[in-house]
């Protein structure tokens, strides 16, 4: 087992990521999608990729561009750029690896975005969706209304991220109701940060093999070790049954 560092090029910038390789000639792949503000480095893509690697499976976990490790700004990290970053890692990891099926483990915004990018890309053959928005624009819109701005942890949410997620959320139900393969939904029930409501109308809306596991007491970045080691073993789990 080993862990590798990868550069995969999106136009004039790059995306970095870090590829968990198992023994042997494992056929499948995990890609980690992050959320809005966090990085590859988040302790939950960490632990899962680890146990996957042990597993026998390969699996990336990668920075969106403008986060973590890879080039690009901030402010132009909007959905639909990392839609494209998305689709991006998976075309890379089929080229340049070999391996054309995949799962997604995705948190919040990482979520979101596997959702609907999973409705149109056949090679996407199970998803562990965690805290995922069913609409990314309504848990902006009320601070947007307020004050003009949204800002969190510091970093300022542009107009352009609004617009672009109004767009997206309008793709939502279809996207959902094109999903054939297996998805989990995890749900903290004290998350400030995403309403439960949202993990039930997406959980609604799909039509293939699903289910909805509610953590009691965990909030959105699961920062109790009992609540972050459930969501493991809940992924893991799931991941092995279904790739």
């Amino acid at each position: 087992m080993m862990e590798r560092e990868l550069e995969i090029p999106v136009g004039n910038e790059n995306i970095l990521g870090t590829v968990h390789v198992p023994i042997g000639s494992g056929d499948k792949c995990i890609v980690m999608c992050h959320g809005l503000l966090a990085s590859r480095m988040s302790p939950k893509a960490i632990l899962l990729s680890r146990a996957l690697e042990a597993a026998g499976y390969h699996s990336l976990r990668f920075d969106f561009r403008g986060c973590g490790d890879s080039s690009g700004q901030f402010g132009d990290s909007i959905p639909s750029q990392r839609m494209i970053d998305l689709s991006s890692v998976l075309d890379h990891v089929e080229n340049n690896i070999g391996i054309s099926k995949f799962g997604l483990f995705g948190s919040s915004l990482g979520a979101y975005l596997s959702l609907l990018l999973a409705g149109d890309d056949s090679r996407v053959k199970v998803i562990v969706s965690v805290s995922s928005p069913y609409s990314m624009a309504e848990l902006l819109e009320d601070e947007y209304r307020r004050t003009g701005t949204c800002e969190i942890d510091g970093y300022t949410i542009g107009m352009n991220f609004l617009e672009d997620s109004r767009k997206w959320d309008l793709n939502m139900d279809e996207a959902l109701n094109r999903i054939k393969c297996p998805v989990l939904f995890v749900q903290g029930s004290a998350d400030p940060l995403v309403p439960l409501i949202h993990a039930k109308k997406l959980y609604q809306k799909v039509s293939s093999e699903k289910r909805l596991e509610i953590i009691k007491g965990a909030d959105h970045s699961y920062s109790r070790e009992e609540h972050l080691m459930r969501l493991i073993n809940m992924a893991a789990e799931w991941l092995n049954l279904h790739l």
